[in-house]
């Protein structure tokens, strides 16, 4: 099944290799895509479904529109008394603002000034009140996209990600997640049953570990960080913005730090992937009426595996 379905909630879901993915996402206002069975949200430019079950967010950037809620699902955990380890990876330049946000979001929670805030002294020996963001937050693991190789997710064996520095308007990161598995080793493929249990009780390895790409999210992106990063072009699901249509110029889409499906078209042949998930269009583009006549261009093989998420 590959067919887009609408929730109650406005959010759109669909089942991918055994993947429930959901969310919303239009450029410059709202963007987070949820993997159920991972417990991941790429970005939170919204308040998802179930928000306070999600245990890894990985936020690309600081814009409104993908940061805009996380403090929603702080705070919402809070509420809930959710003590379940989650982990939280953000630009190293957005930690702190976050911070700052958090703690003014708790004053509001708590009847408003003073939850942390401190008098101190000016030059000219007035006293006067500044915040002081919170050193701590409830969250068990906050750390910077930058150190992001090969993290493992949060209640889920096997499955890693690593940040991958993207170019936006601003310091922005995509994201892979991978699956780390046991292989046989081709040497020893073809053997019956029973050489392969003496092989391993004489004590030969006979396994490897394989690394698969299962899930790319790129964030907001010139195609170029697309286009030089293998683990974005063959992952097997790649969820990847798409801003700009025909009725706008490729300079405009560059300039603004986004992707033009024209430049996707042109370069279709090196997108390896299984599955594409293209998202993040324009406000102006309401419904799949409005860009039918742009995609329209694909082969009917190319639509089989391309998603229009709108």
């Amino acid at each position: 099944m590959n067919i887009v379905t609408r929730l109650d909630n406005g959010e759109l879901l669909i089942k991918l290799d055994n993947f429930t993915i959901r969310g919303k996402s239009t450029g410059g206002r709202e963007t987070s895509i949820i993997i159920e069975e991972l417990s991941i949200a790429f970005d939170m430019g919204f308040q998802p479904d179930k928000l306070e079950a999600i245990r890894n967010v990985f936020i690309t950037h600081g814009h409104t529109d993908h940061i805009g809620c996380l403090h929603f699902c702080h705070v919402d955990r809070r509420l809930q008394n959710n003590t379940n380890p989650w982990q939280v990876i953000m630009p190293e330049a957005c930690i702190q603002p976050f911070k700052y946000l958090t703690t003014v979001i708790s004053t509001l929670g708590r009847g408003g000034y003073p939850v942390n805030f401190v008098d101190v002294n000016t030059d000219q020996n007035e006293s006067i009140t500044i915040l002081k963001a919170f050193d701590k937050l409830y969250i068990d693991i906050l750390s910077e996209s930058e150190n992001c190789k090969n993290v493992p997710l949060i209640g889920k064996t096997n499955y890693f990600v690593t940040a991958h520095e993207m170019k936006h308007k601003i310091k922005s990161f995509g994201y892979v997640i991978t699956e780390k598995r046991n292989k046989l080793k081709k040497e020893f493929i073809g053997l019956s049953g029973n050489e392969i249990k003496k092989l391993r009780n004489s004590g030969i390895e006979i396994q490897e570990e394989i690394e698969i790409s299962v899930i790319a999210f790129t964030g907001d992106t010139i195609i170029d960080s697309v286009l030089e990063n293998n683990q974005f072009l063959n992952s097997n699901i790649l969820i990847m913005e798409c801003t700009h249509f025909n009725d706008s110029g490729i300079e405009n889409a560059t300039a603004h730090g986004h992707i033009h499906f024209q430049q996707f078209v042109d370069n279709i042949d090196k997108f390896k992937n299984k599955w594409i998930i293209l998202c993040h269009f324009s406000q102006k583009y309401r419904s799949i009426k409005d860009i039918d006549v742009y995609i329209n261009v694909l082969s009917p093989e190319q639509r089989q595996r391309i998603i229009i998420w709108i």
